[in-house]
């Protein structure tokens, strides 16, 4: 049961003056959908009079880092931050976290989305206080650190403000600062200036998760882990088990990841769907894979991968 919006509001303490009205928002625009069997997505936004993007940006995400979170992906001029949490006892799970900022009027609107999958419990009341603190964290940077909750424990905080390699599933190489960036570039790259950017702009922090996700995996084993980001009855790791980047190549040292040179070739078939290709090269042997890839944006919001 949801707790009525007055008593929720009583819970944000330390809420900055800026961040009074967004917190209202947040509390009233907060959605959760789904099930504990095939997984829920939690999401809020609001806007933060009189604060702009590029000073709520930095805000966000350090707070998200003192949180237990860790930065996947970022990108100041668009907006956006991925990142994900580990599932303690979730055997290689982790939890992704998208975050969006950009410029309404004079200040900030900022969304938030939180998905975990089947079986992942975390609840409710300390995700939407998560929330709501973020965004008033963006405003003024007042909101006290509140963690939030896995299943059957989060995991702690990382010591360093700034934002750490991400925690990669069993079965997974870690990509460096270097290709993190890297990624983050390449996302930003060769999207045509029409009607498509609005949506590539919107699926980028899952597109960006999956493509890093793709240059990682180094091992069979880890290809379920891909399946957190497959629309409701794909099997990502059916296709990806022996067919993904590393797989294909020869000499490439499955102990690090490919570095993404390129992710281009953007098609929209439907107004919510995106094709695109992504190019992976092998840092130390110099070799090359090419993935085709489909993203569709699902009636809860999500974007999932149907291949």
């Amino acid at each position: 049961m949801h707790r009525p919006l007055a008593s929720a509001l009583l819970a944000l303490v330390s809420v900055s003056m800026p961040g009074l009205a967004a917190a209202q928002d947040c509390q009233k625009n907060f959605q959760s959908s789904g099930n504990l069997l095939t997984g829920k997505t939690y999401k809020t936004w609001a806007v933060v009079p009189g604060v702009k993007p590029a000073d709520a940006f930095p805000r966000a995400m350090a707070f998200t880092v003192e949180n237990g979170f860790t930065v996947i992906s970022s990108d100041a001029q668009a907006g956006v931050i991925s990142a994900a949490q580990s599932v303690s006892y979730g055997q290689g799970k982790s939890v992704p976290l998208n975050l969006t900022l950009r410029a309404e009027g004079d200040g900030t609107r900022i969304g938030l989305q939180y998905a975990t999958s089947g079986g992942v419990m975390s609840p409710e009341d300390a995700i939407r206080k998560h929330f709501c603190l973020t965004i008033d964290a963006a405003a003024a940077g007042g909101a006290q650190p509140t963690t939030t909750a896995a299943p059957a424990a989060a995991a702690p905080a990382p010591a360093a403000v700034a934002p750490a390699a991400p925690a990669m599933p069993p079965g997974y190489a870690v990509p460096t600062d270097s290709q993190r960036t890297q990624l983050t570039d390449a996302l930003k790259k060769s999207v045509p200036n029409s009607p498509i950017r609005t949506i590539v702009d919107e699926a980028s922090p899952v597109i960006g998760a999956f493509v890093q996700r793709m240059a990682c995996l180094a091992s069979p084993s880890g290809a379920l882990a891909l399946n957190e980001y497959a629309a409701p009855g794909v099997q990502l790791n059916a296709h990806y088990n022996y067919g993904n980047p590393m797989s294909k190549t020869r000499y490439h040292h499955k102990g690090s990841c490919m570095s993404v040179t390129r992710v281009h070739g953007w098609i929209a078939p439907a107004a919510n769907a995106i094709k695109f290709e992504a190019v992976f090269k092998a840092d130390d042997s110099g070799e090359t894979v090419a993935t085709s890839h489909e993203v569709v944006k699902q009636p809860g919001g999500d974007w999932l991968f149907t291949r």
